[in-house]
């Protein structure tokens, strides 16, 4: 089991490492942009970094060769932000970050469709809303989030009474009848047949 688990992860690393999806240059000129701090940690932990200092690092498995040298998929943070850079060699590397912060945003691109969607989302919504839709969608479909997003629940009986009061106008839980003749138990696993939760966050699956 080890190693088909180690298997998937390395497939994962080679298939984020592939050149169509990586950020590159012919150039000695970095170029940064935004990324998720989900991405970064999962770059990081997926194996041993190549190099690393304390708010940087480079993947572990080469992603192409420059002058006979291995280059590496780069990242760095700053502050509360997290970035994906171009890929360097080490030394590159290890020079363009000792240049001071603004030094190293200086050439910063705008980061590609998909990022700037997830971390737009991240920033309207919540971390934890964002990577519930992404286990039990996936990131490709994070264009369909907020179609897809309920809201947050305490349990599927609260989400089917919140939907049954949306739906006719009513608070039930201030009402002694209907209310104590509603078995929300049995209603929510009715209700739940269309949708589908992770966390207490809870969504649409049509």
């Amino acid at each position: 089991m080890h190693y088909i688990y180690l298997y998937f992860i390395l497939e994962a690393v080679k298939n984020y490492l592939n050149p169509k999806h990586m950020k590159t240059t012919n150039q000695n000129q970095a170029t940064p942009s935004l990324t998720t701090e989900k991405l970064y940690w999962e770059m990081l932990e997926v194996l041993p970094p190549a190099y690393q200092a304390h708010n940087c690092f480079m993947v572990g498995e080469p992603s192409d060769h420059k002058n006979g040298l291995p280059t590496y998929a780069c990242f760095f943070s700053i502050d509360d932000d997290y970035y994906e850079c171009n890929t360097m060699t080490i030394s590159e590397f290890k020079a363009f970050m000792t240049l001071s912060d603004e030094e190293k945003l200086e050439n910063e691109e705008e980061p590609s469709d998909e990022i700037a969607l997830e971390l737009g989302l991240r920033e309207r919504f919540s971390d934890v809303a964002v990577d519930a839709f992404i286990y039990l969608f996936s990131e490709s479909q994070l264009d369909e989030f907020e179609d897809k997003y309920e809201g947050e629940f305490n349990s599927d009986e609260d989400f089917a009474q919140n939907y049954a009061e949306s739906c006719c106008d009513v608070d039930f839980s201030n009402l002694p009848w209907p209310q104590n003749c509603i078995d929300w138990e049995e209603a929510a696993k009715e209700h739940m047949q269309s949708y589908t939760s992770e966390k207490g966050y809870y969504f649409n699956c049509y």
